[in-house]
């Protein structure tokens, strides 16, 4: 739960008390929460069920049942990744982490599944990618190379649009999901329109057996380490930036771009 946890912390400020007190309850008691009705919640902590549910929304899930999935997925998962506090942290370990990740990444990186993202990029119409928070500076650096390649490239920040955008693709085009953890709720709700559209659907993820991925058409891996200076998410993007660099450079050859 450790990491679910920093992400829902971090979404306290924003919170009513009443909000705060069903917050910190599934923080301090979540296998009890996962077997819990909305119902037997209310009456336990003294809060409507209306008040529960306008929390799940504020964390980011659509509902009661989602955020009940979330914390269940934490659990059983066990996230297993361990999460390192850099505030301590030299600048020798801090090169030597990233060149690891970097390294990490570039290991699970076949030629094969290269070329067959490749080969999505060159058939499809359009190309949107779909990012939020920390991922969304990579997609749109990632969307400007392509433009300016020539292939016609979005990358947007919101998330309404995003809704829209994942409603009106179609399978001639290709959505490009970059996410850490894989279970961001909004992202799954944009993958869920796209795979419903048929859309291919290009995955670089953080996380193996994310619900994510199995909405994915093809998934590319990348090695990233659970990073907090104090209360701040650190986390690197850069194995990401790594992936899309290669992918873009290999896109480029395959198309035969002069420019």
């Amino acid at each position: 739960m450790n990491i679910l946890v920093k992400k829902l912390e971090q979404h306290k400020g924003h919170l009513s008390q009443l909000e705060t007190t069903f917050l910190n309850d599934v923080i301090a008691s979540p296998e009890l929460f996962v077997k819990s009705t909305i119902d037997s919640i209310s009456k336990r902590l003294f809060i409507s069920t209306a008040t529960i549910s306008r929390c799940c929304k504020q964390l980011g899930f659509e509902g009661f049942q989602q955020f009940k999935y979330a914390v269940a997925q934490a659990l059983e998962n066990n996230e297993s990744e361990t999460i390192m506090d850099v505030r301590t942290e030299s600048l020798t370990h801090q090169v030597q982490r990233i060149q690891t990740e970097i390294e990490k990444t570039l290991a699970r990186l076949s030629e094969e599944k290269l070329n067959q993202a490749t080969n999505y990029l060159i058939k499809s119409q359009a190309i949107e990618f779909f990012g939020v928070g920390a991922s969304l500076p990579t997609c749109m650096e990632a969307s400007r190379k392509l433009t300016f390649a020539g292939k016609t490239s979005s990358a947007r920040g919101d998330w309404d649009e995003l809704d829209i955008v994942a409603r009106n693709l179609t399978k001639k085009d290709l959505a490009i999901i970059i996410s850490y953890s894989g279970e961001t709720p909004h992202v799954l709700a944009y993958a869920k329109a796209l795979k419903a559209n048929k859309v291919p659907v290009l995955v670089l993820i953080g996380c193996e057996n994310s619900s994510l991925e199995k909405l994915s058409t093809l998934t590319m891996t990348a090695a990233v380490t659970n990073c907090y200076y104090g209360e701040i998410d650190m986390s690197s993007r850069i194995p990401f930036n790594v992936l899309l660099e290669l992918l873009i450079l290999n896109y480029l050859k395959a198309s035969g771009v002069e420019r």
